[in-house]
């Protein structure tokens, strides 16, 4: 009999969160959303009004860490970040050693913004801790050459340059002083090549190989070790024993379940090459032989002659991973088959990774990659100790004046006036964030948020923040993390034109709203909601749900 897996899939309802009703017709509007942003103003008011007796000049540089009538240092600050020891999990929450609870309102640093010049990493801090943030991602930090991100690429591997990690160990050391913890993104779009044992060239767009190339798997394990195994020059601690250190997420947006959206052949598809499709094949065809056994169990399981096209045979290695269009047509039993196999195939190389981690010496809790909330995808990461998820409003697609969004959700649509608030619908970064983040809660985990945004430009720019701490603090959400507050050193460290989409350092709503967000969410402002639902999944009723969900949705994993 197959374990069960318990999972909470939570939905928004008349004030309360409710297991969804697909039959059900769609809740009425409700004020809550509204309310998320009454609930942000009227708690600034007790902090504000006895403070503020007449006009003051309002600094608005990026670095701007001057004390003010604004400034909720006093009240949030709670320097230097690690003094209560290691963070853990009790009872589904976060917790430190100490019995202290641990909460985080934050950001992400990416790129270059996580590496700025040593003199300029205690400004960088200081400017952060103002405007309440406790706790920053780095992000990205794998994904460009030196001096863009830690690495130096070449044709015969990658060596982290020390120059960089010297920077870095700066900054860390600035956020602890200042209260700010950290949380690192193991892998983000690191490039591997022959030189680190990879059979080709493995980038950004190939990400997912990871799961199943050995070489390249190993290949990040080493640089784990070697990172969590250093030192800091400035602090002194070995990284894995840092306590200001409080989460490591082992591979960012990289659910194996993307190979779903083109399908896998022994020819490859544009993201994954003959070379990296074989090995996973390989591996497809060693899960159904030892399922299956023969092409005559195969097919007595799988519903008869009509569930395998012409010439796909065991004996020949020559049955092919579904895609969003084949998926379609073929029999649920060999979708079910499919999404069985990436979930195990998934769970086994993040353990091998998270082992590599706990090797060092880490106690801290893991996440294996974030979740859109697909129940096969949960099973996998809910093995690990917390669950990371992302959502966006607005999000563009493209780049430079290519840069677009869809039509459903705009530039200048508003998220609280959406349809979609209520209910989950498209998928992926294009879905309402708040139903999205409640269907992957899983029961007796904590819930990090470590990316969202509503991207500029955006005249409700104001909103999704408000509503981020509002129903992130109603639905006990452990933590939450915008992304960003800067890409580039230009938008960490200068002023100018607010031109990016995602970074806020420049943006004066952004920078206007902080405080009282954080104030809103670190204190359970907006009071946790007493009526949550718990529903309960079986394996035997998680795989089958693909069958469905794929006729319907092309962004589920």
């Amino acid at each position: 009999m197959r374990k069960r897996t318990t999972l909470a899939a939570l939905h928004w309802s008349e004030g309360t969160v409710v297991p969804r009703d697909p039959h059900r017709p769609r809740p009425r509007r409700t004020a809550l959303p509204q309310a998320a942003l009454l609930v942000t103003l009227v708690s600034a008011i007790p902090v504000f009004a006895a403070r503020i007796g007449a006009w003051f000049p309002a600094e608005v540089s990026v670095l701007d860490s001057s004390p003010s009538y604004i400034d909720v240092r006093p009240l949030l600050q709670d320097a230097p970040a690690g003094k209560h020891g290691f963070l853990q999990v009790r009872d589904g929450t976060f917790v430190f050693e100490d019995g202290t609870p641990g909460r985080f309102w934050g950001t992400n640093l990416t790129f270059d913004a996580a590496l700025p010049p040593v003199d300029q990493a205690s400004a960088v801090a200081a400017a952060l801790a103002k405007r309440g943030f406790n706790y920053v991602r780095f992000h990205h930090l794998d994904t460009a050459n030196s001096p863009r991100g830690l690495f130096v690429y070449g044709t015969q591997g990658r060596v982290l340059d020390p120059e960089m990690l010297r920077r870095f160990d700066q900054l860390v050391a600035a956020l602890t002083e200042e209260g700010i913890h950290y949380s690192i993104t193991l892998y983000t779009g690191g490039r591997f090549h022959p030189g680190d044992g990879a059979p080709m060239r493995v980038g950004r767009g190939s990400k997912t190989a990871m799961h199943w190339v050995q070489p390249v798997l190993e290949a990040q394990g080493d640089f784990v070790e070697s990172l969590l195994d250093r030192h800091n020059t400035v602090t002194g601690l070995r990284y894995a024993d840092d306590p200001a250190l409080i989460l490591l997420e082992l591979l960012n947006e990289a659910s194996v379940f993307g190979v779903l959206k083109e399908g896998v052949m022994p020819a490859g598809n544009k993201r994954i090459p003959s070379s990296l499709a074989q090995p996973l094949l390989d591996r497809w065809h060693r899960w159904l032989s030892e399922r299956h056994g023969t092409q005559e169990g195969l097919l007595r399981a799988w519903g008869g002659p009509r569930a395998l096209a012409e010439g796909e045979t065991l004996d020949a290695r020559s049955v092919a991973l579904p895609s969003l269009v084949t998926a379609r047509r073929m029999t649920s039993a060999r979708l079910s088959d499919s999404v069985e196999f990436l979930s195990d195939l998934q769970a086994e190389s993040l353990d091998y990774l998270r082992g590599r981690v706990r090797s060092t010496g880490v106690r801290i809790p893991i996440a294996g990659t974030h979740s859109f909330g697909l129940l096969p995808g949960l099973v996998s990461l809910s093995k690990f100790d917390y669950i990371d998820t992302h959502g966006y409003w607005n999000h563009p697609r493209g780049k430079g004046e290519n840069l677009s969004v869809r039509a459903e959700n705009r530039p200048g649509s508003s998220l609280i006036d959406a349809p979609a608030f209520r209910e989950r619908h498209s998928g992926g970064y294009h879905e309402a964030p708040i139903p999205l983040w409640a269907s992957t809660r899983v029961k007796g985990m904590p819930l990090m948020v470590s990316e969202w945004n509503q991207p500029w430009p955006s005249p409700h720019a104001f909103e999704l923040p408000a509503v981020v701490a509002a129903y992130g603090s109603f639905l006990g959400f452990d933590g939450m993390g915008e992304y960003c507050h800067a890409e580039s050193q230009d938008q960490l460290l200068h002023d100018g034109p607010l031109i990016q989409p995602f970074a806020d350092a420049r943006s004066p709503v952004r920078r206007a709203l902080a405080p009282i967000n954080a104030l809103v969410f670190l204190r359970r402002d907006a009071a946790p909601s007493t009526t949550p639902w718990t529903l309960r999944y079986g394996t035997e009723d998680v795989f089958p749900q693909a069958k469905s969900r794929l006729a319907a949705d092309d962004r589920i994993f």
